[in-house]
């Protein structure tokens, strides 16, 4: 099952991904695998917040920024839980993004395209999906402003491209954008409400 959770920054998303993970998981086999790159000191005061979030939860945390779809494959056993076995929460979309986008393994930072950026991400999430048992993933939504760089705008579009993608494929979605969150089944009632935001982009891979 392949649950998405989508919200703005500090919307308590986070905190609802973990509540379901727990729900959806048996005999603690939970896995949180972390995508953020820590950078600075914002980036460290995040990650510990994060940490504390979920403390005396069970969670066996995982750290991987990029190729997520690869974790069963290189890690197998991960403290006695399989990772074929385990719910697996995915914290957060927009870091993943952003680190194949910008691609800050490679010493020259290349930038991948959007249509790229889409696929690579896209295709990672679903090969993560057909590995484990439950996947919760946690993503933002961005809507963008006149004052924005082209670079973020990119980011922002390929971002929004990405969530419509995950969003049919995905077996239920948690709404919080609102403030209240809605919770909508995978029948097609999602992608005329859930994503109004994202209607005139092409989600095609």
């Amino acid at each position: 099952m392949m649950i998405l959770i989508v919200g703005r920054p500090d919307s308590g998303k986070s905190l609802k991904a973990e509540e379901l993970a727990m729900d959806m998981s048996a005999d603690d086999k939970r896995i949180y695998l972390a995508t953020m790159i820590p950078y600075g000191e914002e980036g460290v005061i995040r990650v510990t917040k994060h940490k504390k979030l979920r403390e005396g939860k069970g969670f066996v945390t995982v750290e991987r920024t990029r190729d997520v779809g690869a974790l069963s494959d290189v890690y197998g056993y991960i403290n006695g839980v399989k990772a074929s076995e385990a719910t697996v929460l995915l914290e957060c979309m927009a870091n993943l993004c952003a680190n194949v986008m910008f691609n800050d393994n490679d010493n020259d930072c290349k930038r991948l395209s959007e249509d790229d950026t889409l696929r690579y991400v896209v295709n990672d999430i679903l090969m993560l999906k057909d590995k484990v048992k439950n996947l919760i993933v946690v993503t933002n939504e961005f809507i963008s402003e006149d004052d924005f760089d082209h670079d973020t705008l990119s980011y922002i579009n390929v971002m929004n491209r990405i969530n419509r993608a995950l969003a049919r494929e995905s077996d239920r979605i948690y709404d919080i954008t609102e403030g209240t969150w809605k919770i909508y089944e995978n029948d097609q009632e999602h992608d005329n409400c859930i994503f109004d935001v994202f209607k005139d982009t092409d989600a095609a891979l």
